[in-house]
């Protein structure tokens, strides 16, 4: 790169100004033009929340992030305040779900979300998580309990689907998390 820059500077600029063709443009390797693609994409980005916002240039990098950040969260829809969560429960933890909601304390309120747990004819879960347009942007926690094998995948299925609606954060609470067993194969078979 050197090499080359110092052959351009060589070159009289009375030449380069005559000749009709443009020079040859240097390819830079390609972790350099990642990271420059990377940069350019992000100031881009910070540009544009600038001019939406209509706020003036900030001196930091971090305010104009700060701005795409807020400007991302507020395309999603009105957020909810994090004082006001939705609070799924497992039907094991039905009773702990109503007394936590019952203590919520000051400016927090929890609200009690509905998930329909039944089983379809031949055995298989049917979970079905009622009222989840309505959960979009906001907070949302899920009480699980890992007490019973069976029902393990169940809340899993919900722990996968919840953060996948478009909510504004998601907090598993797992008041007991049973010890898994270590046995070992001595014998193949």
């Amino acid at each position: 790169l050197d090499r080359d820059l110092s052959a351009a500077a060589e070159r009289p600029a009375a030449a380069s100004a005559s000749s009709s063709a443009s020079p040859i443009p240097h390819r830079q390797p390609r972790h350099l033009r990642r990271r420059h693609a990377q940069l350019s994409r992000s100031t881009m980005t910070t540009r544009g929340a600038e001019e939406l916002s209509m706020s003036p240039p900030s001196g930091s990098g971090m305010a104009g992030v700060a701005d795409v950040k807020r400007m991302r969260r507020e395309s999603f829809g009105p957020w909810g305040s994090p004082c006001k969560k939705i609070l799924y429960y497992c039907p094991q933890m039905k009773d702990l779900a109503h007394a936590v909601a019952a203590h919520a304390q000051g400016d927090m309120t929890i609200t009690l979300g509905d998930i329909s747990w039944k089983r379809f004819p031949d055995g298989f879960p049917n979970v079905f998580v009622e009222g989840a347009e309505s959960i979009r942007g906001k907070h949302v926690a899920f009480l699980a309990s890992f007490n019973n094998p069976e029902t393990i995948f169940e809340q899993i299925s919900v722990i996968y689907s919840l953060p996948k609606m478009f909510i504004a954060s998601f907090t598993l609470i797992l008041p007991f998390f049973p010890t898994g067993t270590a046995e070992r194969v001595e014998r193949e078979g």
